[in-house]
């Protein structure tokens, strides 16, 4: 049985909605729904920069839970993470309804076969919590599509850039060598 997953590529002003179910797309649309979006509302909502507001996300994230351990510098991590996450609440809440509308169109396309599987790549999905964010608000898996250049970077760099460095023209190669896989694998 072939799977049929919805994929999310989050650009800086737009995003884009893609829905494949076996080898069949589905649908393929633009939403307004980007990080420079987001940055506008937390830069609005904290009087920071825009700058100063994605150097905030970029460190903190939006998942609390991702903060570990005790003490003063966790709990300010965690409540920092939470408020960026309430922030920004409203706008993912209006890209889920975006996508309900997608699901909706997608059961009448595959006679009510489910999407099973939500991915993420881009800006957004470079921010650490994003996909927990979502995956609350959906009734569905979702998942980050993993950097396929991390296992090229040099090893000890930890330290050295908190973001990830994707290459979004990587997203093209990879979703090409995804559709030549095969549904059981």
């Amino acid at each position: 049985m072939l799977a049929t997953v919805l994929v999310i590529n989050f650009g800086r002003s737009k995003s884009y909605l893609t829905m494949i179910s076996g080898r069949r797309l589905l649908f393929d649309q633009a939403v307004d729904f980007g990080e420079q979006g987001l940055l506008q509302r937390l830069s609005e909502a904290l009087e920071l920069s825009l700058e100063q507001s994605r150097d905030l996300v970029i460190k903190h994230g939006l998942d609390p839970g991702a903060h570990g351990g005790q003490g003063a510098a966790a709990l300010s991590g965690r409540e920092i993470s939470e408020t960026l996450a309430e922030i920004v609440k409203p706008n993912f809440l209006k890209l889920v309804d975006e996508i309900n509308r997608t699901l909706i169109y997608a059961a009448s396309e595959t006679r009510g076969k489910p999407v099973t599987q939500v991915y993420m790549l881009g800006s957004v999905a470079r921010w650490r919590g994003a996909d927990a964010l979502l995956g609350s608000l959906l009734s569905i898996s979702v998942a980050t599509i993993p950097d396929p250049l991390e296992p090229f970077r040099p090893q000890g760099d930890e330290g050295a850039d908190p973001e990830p460095a994707g290459v979004p023209e990587i997203a093209v190669a990879t979703g090409l060598a995804l559709r030549g896989m095969s549904g059981d694998e």
